[in-house]
């Protein structure tokens, strides 16, 4: 691949709008209606300008093989309103541009450089050190998580927070937190089936009762005790509006999707401080640690004290505020990621009954007679862990990892070339384009390629890379895998799972993680298994259900509908939620007030 250097979108500054005069065309709106028609002109011809410019600096800059989808008289909006309106079929057709090499579009007037090849998917992510490249989330990220959010940071600060990461996921903290995910995981199974039952055979969506099962487990696992029963309504509102305005329009004002979001945030921040707060009491009582935060404080406590004995500044993030930020870092990371290749994992189970029976006969022994899950066991299910590496290389829940050069930046490529990317360029590395290359028929479903006799994983390696790569790959990537592990375990053992195809059922739905466009599911107890009387469980009284909950599990929530969180389906009916929310936030400022202090 011949040298070549990539120029970011910009304009020749005698092409630039003089200075003010964007402001004074502005202020020349409510003088005369020509004035409004001009400024849309002027508009419109720097759009077409900086496009056209774009487009002539990739065509002297891009490798020679290097393509584009992108109109030539388009204003490179063309190109934004075709991503916005499906950007997975916009992001496949980019990526068939160049299967395994790189492409090129303008999106509004902005260069975009597309990465398809996997050795260069991994040398931008490993150059993510916020000198070189940078991360990019969508413009509310900001608001809906902090700039102290995990993804903002570089340098010491980065990895001396990672770093205290480390004993949340040895094999001692993946131990103790599976019985917490099988108790959650075998208690919305039995909802599941009593649904269906309820429902005389009826079918259900199974996106939402994966992202309720999720979003409890991530409750149960990392904040245990310390979520008090009477703050998880509000909790799961006011989290649930930070979900929803993630990828809302960019349109901070009362009353809109991202300004609930800012709210919930601030209530999702309230209880995770109390919680915090709980984690440190517990730790200075001697109480042994039950969840990851319990974990977490017992780290920052050594740490603490480290410094101290050594005269240095007590860690960044050591506060109760710094902990809050963090575990709500995890909260939202885990959140839609995890749905995605859960619902995956249904899907599969459903669609092929051979992988099911195989994944079935390895894990019952295990199950039997209600015993719970162990580090040693789920780490020897080793076909099932075959399914859940497939599960992740078939569909990587996160397509993409966008990225934005900090300076120029040289890359290089297979056979000896390179090119330099322009400070400014949006990179866009495709997780999805790496993992449909070198792997054996790549676009084919097969657990048995990482078996022994293959070792896919190991011979393409730098392709498999669904927690991403670098200073900045998923900390709790072992954490979310045994989840899976469990999950399609304890579904393929205990349920019968069918699934009725549509039109659209082999299509892909972008959150932009990525799930079946449908997944419409019937789930039933298999006659080996002891699921009835779990379904029969959650046909009692509330009091008789809480009073009959296992002591092990330490979040003990309010039955909503048959589930113990606010159903991801209620969310979707926004009167209902902004008319908690309101009460929410309206109620109680006094108690609020206290709260802070």
């Amino acid at each position: 691949m011949m040298n070549a250097t990539l120029a970011a979108s910009a304009l020749p500054s005698a092409l630039l709008p003089p200075r003010g005069a964007l402001p004074a065309a502005a202020a020349a709106l409510s003088s005369a209606p020509a004035a409004t028609a001009t400024l849309v002109a002027a508009w419109a011809l720097w759009a077409l300008a900086s496009t056209l410019f774009a487009r002539a600096a990739a065509a002297r800059a891009m490798p020679g093989d290097a393509q584009t989808s992108a109109h030539p008289l388009a204003l490179g909006v063309s190109s934004l309103l075709a991503m916005v309106r499906d950007p997975d079929a916009f992001w496949e057709r980019q990526r068939r541009l160049a299967p395994d090499g790189l492409s090129w579009n303008v999106l509004s007037g902005a260069l975009c450089l597309f990465v398809a090849n996997a050795s260069v998917v991994n040398e931008v992510l490993r150059r993510s050190d916020g000198r070189r490249f940078g991360m990019v989330l969508h413009p509310n990220a900001n608001i809906i998580l902090g700039r102290h959010n995990i993804a903002f940071l570089h340098g010491a600060k980065h990895k001396a927070l990672r770093a205290s990461f480390l004993p949340l996921f040895t094999k001692r903290a993946l131990g103790m937190y599976l019985p917490l995910q099988q108790h959650v995981i075998e208690r919305h199974l039995a909802r599941w089936v009593a649904q269906c039952a309820e429902g005389e055979g009826a079918e259900v969506e199974a996106r939402e009762l994966c992202r309720d099962m999720n979003l409890e487990t991530s409750q149960a696992v990392f904040l245990g005790p310390r979520l008090r029963a009477q703050d998880v309504a509000g909790f799961n509102l006011a989290f649930m509006a930070m979900v929803e305005a993630f990828l809302a329009l960019p349109v901070f004002l009362p009353g809109t999707a991202l300004w609930r979001g800012w709210r919930g945030r601030h209530c999702v921040l309230r209880v995770l401080r109390r919680c915090a707060r709980a984690a440190f009491e517990a730790h200075a009582a001697g109480e042994e640690p039950q969840c990851l935060l319990d974990l977490w404080v017992a780290r920052i406590v050594a740490d603490v004290a480290e410094a101290k004995s050594q005269h240095l500044p007590r860690p960044a993030y050591a506060s109760v505020d710094a902990v809050a930020d963090s575990v709500m870092d995890f909260l939202f990371a885990s959140q839609d990621a995890s749905t995605a290749s859960l619902t995956w994992a249904v899907a599969h189970v459903a669609g092929r009954p051979e992988v099911a029976a195989q994944v079935r006969a390895e894990a019952a022994p295990l199950l039997a007679g209600g015993a719970a899950l162990t580090y040693d066991g789920v780490t020897g299910m080793t076909y099932t862990w075959q399914v859940v590496k497939e599960i992740l290389r078939f569909r990587p829940p996160a397509t993409m990892v966008p990225q934005v050069a900090k300076q120029d930046v040289t890359l290089q490529c297979e056979g000896g070339g390179g090119f330099t990317v322009r400070k400014g360029t949006l990179v866009m590395p495709s997780l999805y384009a790496a993992s449909m290359q070198g792997f054996t028929q790549p676009e084919k479903f097969d657990p048995e390629r990482f078996g022994e006799a293959r070792r896919e994983d190991l011979c393409f390696k730098e392709h498999f890379v669904p927690f991403g790569v670098g200073p900045h790959m998923c900390v709790g990537y072992q954490y979310a895998m045994n989840h899976l592990v469990a999950f399609v375990a304890i579904l393929a053992t205990k349920l019968d799972v069918s699934r009725r195809l549509t039109d659209r059922s082999d299509d892909v739905l972008y959150y932009p993680t990525i799930y079946p466009y449908d997944c419409l599911c019937k789930f039933a107890e298999r006659e080996e298994s002891p699921i009835a009387q779990e379904a029969q469980a959650h046909a009692l009284a509330p009091a008789q259900q809480q009073q009959q909950q296992d002591v092990q599990v330490p979040v003990k929530q309010p039955d909503v509908t048959g589930g113990a969180i606010s159903p991801a389906s209620e969310v979707k009916k926004k009167r209902s939620v902004l008319g908690g929310l309101k009460r929410m936030f309206s109620s109680k400022s006094k108690q609020a007030n206290a709260d802070k202090k």
